[in-house]
């Protein structure tokens, strides 16, 4: 995603006066790969896909005290921090929003059943749970 974001700075700097181009592409645009490390096994653009696509998926989750479970989640959001990224979905055992450490992540399948009907509305009450006003979201 590194290099991804890097290109498209390029790009944009590419098409805009010079000022606004050195701020794109300078110092001060610059993102960290420091820390993560995400398994291998986990084949994340098709992980991002299935959140635009908003399709299930089906963990085999390793939580921090070691216990194992398997989960069916509706995949809304991958967050990316300095040390660990995580996905947030909608758990369909707990029947809430839940945050899963990817690195924890052993394998997913993913399934054939959609739930883009109820991804926007999903998404939004996911926000709403964040208590981020409106125009504060991403």
């Amino acid at each position: 995603m590194v290099k991804a974001a890097t290109r498209v700075a390029w790009k944009i700097a590419d098409v805009v006066p010079q000022h606004a181009a050195r701020q794109l592409v300078g110092s001060q645009s610059q993102v960290s790969s420091y820390g993560i490390k995400l398994p291998n096994a986990i084949d994340m653009p098709r992980l991002r896909r299935a959140i635009r696509e908003s399709t299930k998926i089906r963990i085999a989750y390793t939580n921090s005290k070691g216990e194992k479970s398997l989960r069916t989640l509706k995949p809304i959001a991958i967050f990316y921090y300095v040390e660990v990224a995580l996905l947030v979905a909608w758990c369909e055992l707990r029947d809430d929003f839940r945050q899963f450490r990817i690195d924890r992540i052993g394998s997913i399948d993913h399934l054939d059943a959609s739930f883009s009907k109820e991804a926007d509305a999903l998404r939004e009450k996911w926000l709403k749970s964040l208590a981020i006003p409106p125009a504060e979201r991403f």
